[in-house]
């Protein structure tokens, strides 16, 4: 398996990136992995645009058959990835803890009647803030970080990273947002000043991607319920975001029994 996460990784870097990798060879079945994992993780016509740019590599022995899905996926925006807010959207951001949800409002209200409003920088915000709560319900997901990513390379020179920085900690989100800088760090090509307003990055960031890939590829194969795969998931980020992994755990519990009740 750590041949077809590693091309997938590869494909992605270079259809959202522009990089270029080497393609293992792989078996038949296993492109057909490759891409229903694309398929789960929104990912596709990524993986497919960086397929046309390999064509003539002869060690992408892709099936013709899975090279023909690749090309009809479309976005299915299932996570409903957003790189830009309205303010109102930014402070109905699905936080649980109320604390964080008076905080971040607040941080709204001051940004949008500021002398020196910076729309970029909440956006900016607003993207990590969606990729907590997409991790807290099912994991490291590539589609979030790849936004996340883009974002960086086309508007991060706009981004006032101090504001950032200090967003980021009233939300007590420093550890979730390491994550997710290191995870760009380690699948795709990103470098340590790209993220100014990081300052200690996570060793265990491709560790925990790829066992998200797994753990919600498995989920989807053998049909397993989501509401037990969310709370045990919570519980595995908690570290990197207490208040708001309790909430939700507490949460997915009470609408299970009522669930249970019905």
């Amino acid at each position: 398996m750590n041949t077809v996460l590693d091309n997938l990784i590869s494909l992605l870097d270079d259809g959202a990136f522009g990089s270029r990798h080497e393609i293992e060879p792989m078996t038949a079945f296993k492109w057909g992995v490759l891409y229903k994992i694309s398929v789960i993780e929104d990912v596709v016509p990524i993986v497919f645009k960086a397929i046309v740019a390999h064509e003539s590599d002869k060690h992408l022995d892709m099936p013709y058959e899975i090279k023909v899905l690749f090309a009809k996926g479309t976005f299915s925006e299932k996570d409903g990835v957003s790189s830009d807010f309205d303010f109102e959207d930014l402070e109905m951001q699905n936080l649980n803890y109320i604390v964080k949800k008076y905080v971040l409002k607040d941080i709204v209200y001051k940004e949008r009647h500021s002398i020196d409003t910076s729309k970029i920088s909440l956006d900016f915000l607003g993207l990590i803030l969606q990729n907590a709560n997409i991790i807290l319900r099912h994991g490291i997901r590539l589609r979030g970080m790849i936004e996340l990513g883009v974002f960086l390379k086309t508007k991060g020179q706009l981004v006032d990273f101090v504001k950032v920085e200090s967003w980021i900690q009233r939300l007590k989100l420093k550890k979730m947002a390491s994550l997710q800088a290191s995870v760009l760090m380690e699948l795709f090509s990103f470098e340590t000043d790209e993220f100014p307003y990081i300052k200690k990055f996570d060793k265990h960031a491709r560790l925990l991607t790829d066992q998200s890939l797994m753990r919600t590829y498995k989920s989807n194969k053998f049909g397993r319920s989501f509401g037990k795969y969310n709370i045990t998931n919570c519980v595995r980020f908690y570290s990197y975001s207490h208040s708001e992994s309790l909430c939700k755990i507490m949460s997915n519990i009470s609408k299970s029994l009522s669930e249970i009740e019905e």
